[in-house]
């Protein structure tokens, strides 16, 4: 075991101080705030740089792969989905993924895509009937907005050197692949160590007055 005591929320070391800085989220009515500050949701700024790194179409359908940056922690990826032929106003989806034991990926698992990871395609087998349900709400007629999570995909903590707990709790797990000859993937390394992981998130975010739920919707809000 690493000698360094390494980080228990690698990736989000400015968490605390944006979660500080950010004290309240202030909603629009009051069973709204009611709701927010029983979550403990931080104050939400606004997200003003959103980048587009590709667009295609097909099947009918739009997907555009975008990304932006929060104050704190890594960049979110988000994928816009709408009807291809529109040219007008469109009723609007906010898409929030499960968590469905699988924080590797993350809004991956509701989109089509060209190049998805095995890890969307299982999340969607487990949990959606195989359906990308983003998509299929685009060609609906509705434009969609799914994003990763705080915590899930490109929102997830780096546990490449995961913290002393939780490697210990891995390393049995391992112990047990092993015994059952089993090779797990990238994917499964990881919701192995983030499943371990999770109490230790969740215990940050309550001494930071905030709970996990409540960093879910902020960056729903966001």
């Amino acid at each position: 075991m690493n000698p360094t005591r390494p980080s228990a929320i690698a990736g989000y070391e400015n968490w605390p101080a944006y979660v500080w800085a950010h004290p309240r989220y202030l909603a629009a009515t009051a069973a709204s705030q009611e709701l927010a500050d029983a979550l403990g949701v931080p104050g939400v700024p606004e997200v003003t740089d959103v980048a587009v790194h590709w667009e295609e179409t097909y099947d009918g359908v739009t997907t555009s792969q975008l990304s932006w940056q929060l104050d704190f922690g890594p960049p979110t990826t988000g994928w816009l989905v709408r009807p291809a032929e529109s040219s007008g106003p469109l009723p609007g989806v906010l898409a929030l993924h499960c968590h469905g034991g699988n924080k590797f990926g993350g809004a991956d698992r509701l989109v089509v895509l060209p190049e998805a990871h095995l890890s969307a395609a299982e999340a969607r087998a487990g949990h959606y009937d195989g359906r990308a349900v983003a998509t299929e709400m685009a060609k609906a007629g509705f434009a969609v907005l799914a994003h990763d999570a705080f915590a899930w995909g490109s929102r997830r903590f780096d546990l490449s050197e995961p913290p002393w707990r939780t490697g210990s709790a891995l390393e049995a797990r391992e112990s047990q692949w092993r015994e059952d000859g089993v090779v797990p993937s990238e994917s499964e390394l990881y919701n192995a160590a983030a499943g371990f992981h999770e109490d230790t998130v969740a215990k940050t975010a309550g001494l930071l007055g905030t709970s996990l739920a409540g960093m879910v919707a902020h960056d729903d809000l966001a």
